[in-house]
């Protein structure tokens, strides 16, 4: 019954969820952890141990193309993912890729996503596949509605149906 650790936790109530706390052990063998809060409300939920993540990729296929003209060098589409049955709703996106055809007529191409209600822009690399574009800790939902942006110029008319894959991340906590 000896002390070998205390963490003073004063909950920032503007971030919702888990927080997380490494201990180091010493040694094996039975520990004990006593939680106590001065105002004597919520509840505690604890895991034990390293916690368990799942990562995956989602690829969206849209089904409108995008169109680039002479006279219109950017074109914007809001794809909404917000009802994917396949992934989980705690899902958070670490990195967003997209495909297109490479097409000789187009020039100074550039691709960018951001959440609709976002203000500033995510740059995606047309050659750049392991490109971590997206911050983890930014916890922006894949289960969101998302907008897409390709600018270029073009000689004529030109349509593109990309393909934007999201590699995400969620946490398996017990229940």
């Amino acid at each position: 019954m000896n002390l070998i650790s205390r963490i003073q936790n004063l909950k920032d109530f503007s971030v919702m969820g888990a927080t997380p706390f490494k201990v180091n052990i010493p040694k094996s063998g039975n520990y004990y952890i006593k939680v106590y809060s001065t105002s004597r409300i919520g509840d505690y939920r604890f895991f034990i141990g390293t916690p368990d993540y799942t990562i995956d990729s989602y690829t969206y296929h849209p089904i409108n193309p995008l169109t680039l003209t002479t006279e219109s060098d950017s074109v914007q589409d809001t794809y909404d993912l917000r009802n994917i049955d396949s992934v989980s709703d705690k899902a958070v996106v670490y990195s967003v890729s997209s495909t297109y055809p490479r097409i000789s007529d187009i020039s100074n191409d550039q691709i960018s996503i951001k959440l609709d209600s976002d203000y500033s822009w995510i740059p995606i690399y047309r050659y750049s596949t392991n490109e971590n574009n997206v911050s983890v800790y930014d916890k922006k939902p894949l289960k969101s509605l998302w907008t897409y942006k390709l600018e270029g110029n073009v000689s004529k008319y030109m349509e593109f149906t990309p393909e934007v894959t999201f590699n995400y991340v969620y946490p398996v906590l017990p229940k």
